[in-house]
């Protein structure tokens, strides 16, 4: 998979995204597989009148058990594959192919787009993902790319 593959047609890098993110799917897998081999479920509620955490104990399987709705067993350029993250439904996936784009870097009206400025809401440095791509080209963009959620650095 090269660094192009993984360009998003919203300039995001696809390696950055935690739907796509192998190694979290991966622990996640391992720890549901290690709870049932040990029977954890039985010992948190031998344990929940020391722990009392552990009453919810059904909730954190629930919720580690969703993890696997946000999953992205592809990048978007080759067809996002999750329920709950990047989907083959993306207005902006779906605008950039329909006219024929590498990106949205490539699109006259980005600075108008209505698509790109919901996705600003949770990816604050879209915009300049986007110049970097135009100036530095597809192929080498990668170092220059901002943070991929608000919150992370």
């Amino acid at each position: 998979m090269t660094d192009r593959d993984k360009t998003a047609y919203c300039g995001h890098y696809c390696g950055d995204c935690i739907p796509g993110n192998e190694r979290l799917y991966a622990l996640v897998s391992e720890l549901q597989e290690r709870l049932t081999e040990t029977g954890f479920a039985h010992y948190a509620a031998f344990k929940a009148n020391k722990v009392p955490a552990f009453r919810d104990y059904d909730k954190f399987l629930a919720v580690l058990n969703s993890f696997e709705k946000l999953h992205c067993y592809g990048y978007c350029r080759k067809g996002p594959h999750s329920e709950a993250g990047c989907t083959m439904d993306c207005k902006i996936r779906l605008c950039a192919i329909a006219k024929e784009l590498d990106g949205c870097w490539d699109c006259d009206w980005v600075t108008d787009c209505a698509h790109i400025d919901k996705m600003l809401d949770f990816h604050p440095n879209g915009m300049e993902n986007l110049a970097a791509i135009r100036e530095y080209g597809f192929d080498n963009w990668k170092e220059q790319r901002g943070r991929h959620y608000k919150w992370s650095e």
